[in-house]
């Protein structure tokens, strides 16, 4: 049995297998995923402690479709990389 979030289950057939290592399964999934208004540092300290945080962070960078918070990077934390990285390029 693994300890994979059941909030990526439907999102996620195949999930990769550093997903089982991530402590954010030993947690209430709703941590991850904070509502309007609400804190995304509760689920963040706990990535921070995570071995899998920087590969976390990484997929979630490369899929622009995933929500809450992933690798210690809220929704707004990955879309201001994004921008950043894309400015940097067109500035290239």
């Amino acid at each position: 049995m693994t300890n994979r979030p059941p909030v990526l289950a439907p999102l996620l057939p195949e999930l990769p297998a550093w997903m089982d290592r991530g402590l954010c399964g030993q947690f209430d999934p709703e941590l991850f995923h904070p509502e309007k208004g609400e804190s995304p540092n509760p689920a963040k300290r706990i990535c921070m402690q995570c071995e899998v945080r920087v590969t976390c962070g990484r997929y979630a960078l490369a899929d622009p479709g995933l929500d809450g918070v992933w690798g210690a990077l809220s929704q707004r934390d990955r879309q201001r990389l994004r921008r950043q990285r894309r400015q940097k390029r067109e500035a290239s």
